[in-house]
């Protein structure tokens, strides 16, 4: 999709990652309390390995997130040790053209990051 950029979050980046989890929040109807922001950047940031994110740009616009957990299990004899990438959180601005087309490239990239990494099964959804 022309004018839409597709960023992997890094960790200069935990409160835009945090922003974008409260305007999903938001979205569903929920007030978090006072605080969220600063809570959730600290947590992703802990959790940064496990917890990739991607950010999506329209239009000079931040336009929607998509957070993964990275599920590795432990080494054991026969079984892959790329793990699971699951769908977390995706979200995408309801007011941005295209969401359906946002959501498809953050989906995109997740599954190229995971494929990269030999991650065994990816549940992007």
């Amino acid at each position: 999709m022309d004018g839409v950029l597709i960023r992997r979050a890094g960790r200069a980046d935990a409160l835009l990652v945090a922003a974008l989890t409260l305007q999903a929040a938001r979205a569903e109807g929920l007030e978090p309390a006072t605080g969220f922001l600063d809570r959730f950047a600290e947590a992703w940031l802990g959790a940064y390995e496990f917890h990739p994110a991607w950010w999506a740009e329209a239009e000079g616009q931040h336009a929607g997130i998509l957070v993964a957990t990275w599920f590795r299990p432990l080494p054991w004899p026969g079984r892959p040790s790329g793990g699971t990438l699951r769908t977390e959180r995706l979200f995408v601005r309801t007011d941005q053209p295209g969401v359906r087309l946002i959501e498809t490239a953050l989906r995109a990239a997740a599954r190229e990051w995971a494929t990269a990494r030999s991650v065994a099964e990816i549940l992007i959804d």
